[in-house]
């Protein structure tokens, strides 16, 4: 019922890659040329070369130092949503 009120082909599906070599993924993601990449600081000098923000997410974090931030819960997503906006901000 829900699916006949709203028009869900419209809304486009996201591409998924699985692969373990991390130049794969980056030609795969190059292809894309994504504005945003939610990854680890080995996608810093990748996000430069396609001109793309990068919030480090995941490890190794040698770009930052982490003692009590997370992004999982409430308090999380106001984390997450804080550090994307600055990187928006700040990559402009």
């Amino acid at each position: 019922m829900i699916k006949k009120e709203l028009n869900f082909k419209d809304i486009p599906s996201p591409i998924v890659v699985f692969e373990s070599d991390s130049f794969k993924i980056w030609d795969s993601i190059k292809d894309e040329n994504p504005d945003f990449i939610f990854g680890s600081s080995l996608d810093n000098d990748f996000a430069k070369e396609i001109n793309s923000c990068n919030l480090t997410l995941s490890f190794p974090a040698t770009d930052m130092v982490v003692i009590r931030k997370c992004y999982a819960g409430y308090n999380g997503v106001i984390n997450l949503l804080e550090d994307t906006f600055t990187q928006l901000v700040t990559h402009s």
